[in-house]
This record gives structure tokens, sequence and C-alpha cells, in this order.
């Protein structure tokens, strides 16, 4: 298990190889890449595509990460809040995570980054969020399901992480 702070009051999940890709292809080389995904049609895009999950809503502080396959770890009772729906693609074999604030340096994004290594592919994937029975420590973990194509995209980005 890894912990990141909560930047800006959310993290996003980010396939690094696929996420250099679209900026390169779309001509958005500004450093300030928050500005994007908040300010236009990008950060939807990205979303929908498989290539960003953001998860935004959540309180202050430090969170400890688990990427888990098929089965989640966490214990009904420590679920504050949970979402659905969301898909995730890679190609590199990398699931990246970052405070959201590190999104307005483009260059300081992978050395703030946690990365976990899976298998390329696609993924249909939840989020839980809440704390771990007998302690105060905040913490999210990815539920990853492998699937042979694409999963239908149906993540609410709505959803509010805090608790």
């Amino acid at each position: 298990m890894k912990s990141l702070f909560s930047e800006l009051g959310g993290f996003v999940v980010y396939e690094p190889v696929l996420l250099k890709r679209y900026l390169d292809a779309n001509h958005l080389l500004e450093q300030d890449i928050l500005q994007y995904f908040t300010g236009t049609d990008h950060g939807e895009i990205i979303t929908k595509k498989g290539i960003a999950i953001p998860i935004i809503g959540v309180n202050t502080g430090y969170y400890h990460f688990d990427v888990t396959f098929g089965s989640r770890v966490m214990k009904e009772e420590e679920v504050k809040a949970s979402s659905s729906g969301w898909v995730y693609y890679t190609e590199s074999g990398r699931l990246s995570i970052v405070g959201i604030g590190y999104l307005t340096n483009r260059d300081s994004l992978e050395s703030n980054s946690l990365t976990f290594r899976v298998d390329e592919g696609w993924y249909s994937v939840e989020i839980l969020c809440g704390e771990k029975e007998g302690r105060d420590e905040l913490w999210i973990e990815l539920v990853l399901h492998r699937e042979d194509d694409a999963p239908k995209f149906s993540g609410n980005f709505e959803t509010d992480y805090s608790y």
C-alpha cells in the first residue's frame, strides 16, 4: 500500500503513455494541463476513453492506495463512498495516480505519482473510499475487473467521495 496527499481535493488515475500521446496529438502543450481537463471537453473525452479517471471531492489528507483485481479488500463497514462504471485502458502495463494539483505542472506529473504494474488491456473500475478499521487512515481502493473489450463507460462525474 502506498500513500499520496489529496492535492486540490482529489486525485487522477491515469495511463502515462496514453495521456502523453493524447496531449501531443491534440497540441495541448501548456504546462498547466489541469486547465484543459476542467475548462474544455478534453477531461470528459480522456475519461471515457479510459486514459484517466478523476477522483474529486475527497477529504483533505494523506490517502493509502490499493489496486486489487476482481475482489475488494475493504470491508463493507470501512467503505464510506464508492463509484463504479469507470473504464481504464493501458498499453504500458502501468496505472499511475497523482494528486490533481500536480496537473498544473506537466513536468512534475510522473515524479509525484504512485505507479502500479497491471497487465495491458481493458478494465472496468470500481472506486472505494473510506477508512481502515481501527485506525484513522484514509484509504482508496481501485478494484479492477479485466475485460476482453472496451467496457461501456457509466461513471458518475458528480460522485462526492467526502464523508
